[in-house]
């Protein structure tokens, strides 16, 4: 998949908020088109796999679980940790995700979706940036990507609000637009919101408290995502305003 947006004279795109939901909609449209028909969670794992053939691999990335997932674009020498956390070194093929096992319990399954869904953003929103053949440029960052567990469903500002990590906002903002696609989290959201007892279809933070707790905690497990994907999620849309 080619996007057609400007770029900045490093080889990244210029993306605005909009262009993720629009993003979203024709990956939606071209690859799974029953999340446009009607509200359903979205299949993370088929959309890597059997959409953009990407291989996903678990494993202890570090030893302590700081590095929730890393996107290889091109044949790189890794090293990580297995079941027992002895180190291994191998080359990991291209086109390969890398999730940490530390996702893998049930409790910690919607950051998992997430992070594979961030993940997922930087292959189709960087590989201009990281990868020989899609980079027309003289230089080139790592043919890796590691993200952090600070740089995962952050949304990462600096204090002037300018974006403070580039890369890590634009797949953040890939991520909840892919599994929050925006036409089906409102009706979602409005109907939770309904259902609370508040007519308009917007929660007032600091007066609407224990409407937002069950409104988001409703909308979350609807989509299978996390309360605070949810929230920011809401806020962005205009579902929940000060």
């Amino acid at each position: 998949m080619r996007l057609e947006y400007p770029m900045y004279p490093s080889g990244m795109y210029s993306l605005k908020d909009g262009d993720f939901d629009e993003i979203a909609e024709m990956i939606h449209s071209e690859y799974l088109p029953e999340v446009l028909k009607r509200p359903v969670p979205v299949n993370i794992d088929y959309l890597i796999k059997e959409r953009f053939y990407l291989e996903i691999i678990k494993a202890h990335i570090t030893i302590g679980g700081n590095i929730l997932g890393m996107m290889v674009f091109e044949d790189a020498e890794i090293v990580y940790y297995d079941m027992l956390y002895r180190p291994v070194k191998e080359t990991i093929n291209g086109s390969t995700m890398i999730i940490d096992l530390s996702l893998s319990d049930k409790q910690n399954y919607a950051r998992e979706r997430f992070t594979k869904a961030h993940e997922l953003g930087h292959w189709v929103c960087h590989r201009s940036v990281h990868s020989y053949d899609k980079r027309p440029y003289e230089f080139r960052k790592s043919p890796v990507i590691a993200c952090r567990d600070e740089s995962v469903e952050r949304y990462k500002y600096r204090e002037d609000g300018r974006v403070l990590e580039l890369e890590e906002w634009q797949a953040d903002r890939f991520a909840a637009s892919i599994l929050m696609p925006k036409k089906s989290f409102i009706a979602v959201s409005e109907r939770a919101i309904l259902n609370c007892g508040i007519r308009g279809g917007i929660l007032v933070k600091g007066k609407h408290i224990e409407e937002s707790r069950k409104a988001i905690a409703a909308v979350s497990s609807f989509f299978m995502v996390s309360k605070k994907a949810t929230q920011i999620r809401m806020s962005q849309l205009g579902l929940l305003v000060e």
